[in-house]
């Protein structure tokens, strides 16, 4: 079996799961809100314009590995979507951000993405410096 996402797959996961810890009032999502979620431009790299039918395609691809359920609610005139990568993956929350992190979608966890993203090493004469860590508790 080929575990291995497409970018747009990568996209819809790891905006549901952005989306299911910064806003669980509105999760899950709408495909009309998951779309606008992979669409959004601030804190994404890189920046899609992706229409519904790919969003709906990757979602259902998705929903055929195992990873997204649709979701139906009498108090709901449309299905939503929901990821299931707490159970399928066997995963907690911070292994879940992290990945989020690494999907491109990063916007609540700044701290994270400058761990993954700084420079190997401390460029000469300057010490290294632990991003996660204030300068208060250095």
């Amino acid at each position: 079996m080929n575990h291995t996402l497409s970018d747009v797959e990568i996209r819809v996961l790891g905006s549901l799961v952005e989306k299911e810890i910064t806003t669980p009032d509105y999760y899950p999502l709408s495909l009309n809100a998951l779309v606008a979620a992979c669409n959004q431009s601030s804190n994404r790299n890189p920046v899609t314009h992706f229409d519904e039918e790919t969003v709906a395609r990757a979602a259902d691809t998705l929903r055929e590995r195992k990873l997204v359920h649709l979701v139906d609610r009498f108090e709901s005139r449309v299905s939503k979507y929901r990821h299931v990568l707490y159970e399928t993956m066997n995963l907690g929350r911070p292994a879940i951000a992290v990945m989020c992190v690494l999907m491109g979608n990063n916007s609540e966890f700044p701290d994270l993405q400058r761990a993954f993203t700084r420079r190997p090493a401390a460029p000469a004469g300057r010490p290294e410096r632990s991003p996660l860590r204030p300068p208060a508790f250095r």
